[in-house]
């Protein structure tokens, strides 16, 4: 059997003193030459590629869900996969009568930013539900003295309208628009309340000091 060459390359360009380059950079200075080192290689050696596993499977999945096709259809990807380790089938369960794909609340809040490019190919799950977005339970708050915003608690939650955040132990601020818990250290409690559904949803953080 024929012995197959490896090369490990790098190339780097500057002063060996330490002195800063001028006028040069990564893409005048070491680019070049790594471009002529490999054509060098590649016309004396040529190049080739490894060898699949046998252990690799390609099968087609949901470019959304991630979930498999079958048969493939129309806007499909391929994907690699370890034999034995399929993500699941697609389900019925994965679309609306709208043919949409769903969604969990926790992507309801961008959903309906202006990040959200897939539009009508998804939508959430619930979405008229109250659901929390931050301060997760157990969320743990570290005050910095250095960094003032360290100070404020993001209180965020969706799919309701205007909301009305309470704690026992913390104050609340309206900042920009936003709604912020003022940080003190210990373990405190937090309820957003829906005035019009009289739905709520309860948190609690713990606030530490460096």
């Amino acid at each position: 059997m024929g012995y197959t060459p490896e090369f490990t390359v790098g190339v780097w360009v500057g002063n060996f003193s330490g002195a800063p380059m001028h006028e040069v950079s990564g893409v005048t200075g070491a680019a070049p030459i790594m471009h002529d080192v490999m054509e060098y290689l590649h016309q004396r050696f040529g190049t080739t590629w490894f060898e699949r596993p046998t252990t690799i499977v390609e099968h087609p999945v949901h470019p959304l869900t991630g979930h498999l096709l079958a048969p493939p259809r129309a806007g499909a990807v391929m994907e690699k996969f370890i034999a034995g380790r399929l993500p699941r089938p697609e389900s019925p369960d994965d679309y609306d009568t709208a043919g949409r794909v769903k969604l969990g609340t926790e992507y309801l809040e961008w959903t309906v930013s202006v990040d959200n490019q897939l539009r009508d190919r998804v939508v959430v799950e619930g979405a008229g539900q109250l659901h929390l977005v931050s301060p997760q339970p157990g969320s743990t708050f570290l005050i910095d003295p250095d960094v003032p915003s360290s100070g404020l608690v993001p209180l965020v939650a969706s799919g309701s309208g205007r909301l009305i955040w309470e704690s026992p132990t913390l104050a609340l601020r309206e900042q920009a628009g936003r709604t912020f818990a003022v940080a003190v250290e210990g373990r405190h409690e937090l309820l957003a309340r829906d005035p019009e559904s009289g739905r709520t949803v309860m948190t609690w953080v713990v606030v530490k000091a460096l």
